[in-house]
């Protein structure tokens, strides 16, 4: 239906921010203009970190060479983690945020960065478990 990978990932990641900020909003009794916001900063999100993913399993060659399985496990939970939390905070949050500044919205924008990093977890844990799934089977392949 859509064309190519990186376009269903930004997809993807679009809908988890929107179901996100929709169960924020709704736990917070917030502005439902934050939902509308955030749909662009989520199609950003997952293009950004469609390349991310590339980006990393290039990382991953080398780790898989340089160090045993539960090095490589470990480093590669970190690179998730944090390339995720830097991701997330610089292309959704930081957009909110000033949204939210300049059309002064209210000052949930703040809180929702808090909220956020649960999403950024589950993407950072599900990641690395298709990691631990794709990358520890290559290597005892090899």
């Amino acid at each position: 239906m859509f064309g190519s990978a990186r376009t269903r990932f930004a997809i993807f990641c679009c809908l988890l921010v929107v179901l996100q900020t929709l169960v924020f909003v709704g736990k917070n009794q917030g502005n439902y203009v934050i939902v509308v916001l955030a749909v662009v900063p989520g199609l950003a999100l997952g293009l950004v970190a469609h390349d991310f993913c590339v980006y990393t399993s290039r990382f991953e060659r080398h780790c898989l060479v340089d160090f045993n399985r539960v090095q490589a496990a470990f480093v590669m939970f970190f690179v998730y983690l944090i390339g995720y939390i830097l991701l997330f905070f610089v292309v959704v949050n930081y957009p909110l945020v000033w949204l939210d500044k300049l059309f002064q919205i209210g000052e949930v924008t703040s809180e929702y960065a808090y909220y956020s990093v649960n999403l950024v977890i589950l993407l950072a844990v599900v990641s690395w478990f298709v990691w631990l799934k794709k990358g520890l089977n290559r290597s005892a392949g090899a």
